[in-house]
């Protein structure tokens, strides 16, 4: 039997024993912090039902398939040649076509509050790029026209932020955190770790209900529009509202982490 050299990122041959699989320093700190509830990373290596077939949620792993039949693509193109899912916009009516869709993840959690972590690059300004999409506009994170940031919970509740992202500052990588606190019905939208003013609020009268069934990275697999294009990368979600004191010393040790990730200089002290 002849012998071949392999070579697979994040795994090592070398040595008696067990091969073994080294995580990364970054996805060990991570994995170390809490409340911890959905993270993708658009890798091949956890294209868990086979090459071009999905992305599997790293905490429950629930796969997520591709949106319709338009597939999703996936790159490195972020800052540090970062892996990133791909978004373009295709088809007729114009879709987004490198969504992922995830249906069977435990979303009931997000009535009693959340944080959602995105790391974004909006290369063009039609329209929308859904960014984290639960069922229709339940639980919604879309950066809009130049950036504009649009948190929905149910049809009609939205909150918006203008010029987030300038017409000129289209094709830098950004991350969007957004906090909610359904207690005190608190939303903090930071962009790169500093929380912008936000207006035409109509959230805190609107809950997010307990029966969200599903959820699209980069979109969902209903309605059409003209979308927008660009690249995402890690996509995080947590069942607490990193806005609050209580969480400052969490926000600022996943800002550590993605500004050793990505050379961001999110504030961390």
């Amino acid at each position: 039997m002849s012998r071949q050299l392999v070579t697979i990122s994040g795994v090592t041959f070398s040595g008696s024993g067990y091969t073994q699989v080294i995580p990364s320093a970054y996805e060990i700190a991570i994995n170390k912090l809490a409340h911890i509830r959905f993270w993708m990373s658009p890798e091949t290596r956890f294209e868990g039902l086979g090459p071009g077939n999905g992305l599997r949620d790293r905490i429950s792993r629930v796969d997520g398939t591709e949106f319709s039949t338009y597939g999703y693509t996936l790159g490195a193109t972020l800052p540090n040649s970062q892996p990133s899912l791909v978004i373009a916009s295709t088809g007729s009516p114009t879709f987004i076509r490198q969504a992922i869709i995830f249906t069977g993840l435990d979303l009931s959690f997000l009535a009693s509050g959340y944080s959602k972590i995105i790391v974004v690059n909006k290369t063009t300004d039609s329209t929308f790029m859904p960014l984290i999409a639960m069922n229709d506009k339940l639980c919604d994170v879309t950066m809009g026209t130049n950036g504009r940031i649009e948190i929905n919970h149910g049809s009609g509740s939205q909150v918006y932020q203008p010029g987030v992202v300038s017409p000129g500052a289209q094709g830098a990588a950004h991350v969007i955190m957004v906090s909610w606190n359904a207690t005190t019905k608190a939303l903090v939208v930071e962009i790169d770790g500093v929380a912008k003013s936000l207006t035409a609020s109509t959230l805190t009268t609107v809950p997010v209900v307990a029966s969200i069934t599903k959820m699209g990275i980069g979109g969902m697999d209903t309605g059409s529009n003209l979308f927008s294009s660009g690249a995402i990368g890690e996509a995080f979600i947590l069942d607490t509202p990193l806005a609050d004191s209580a969480n400052l010393t969490l926000k600022r040790a996943f800002y550590a982490q993605l500004n050793s990730k990505y050379g961001f200089t999110l504030p961390v002290s």
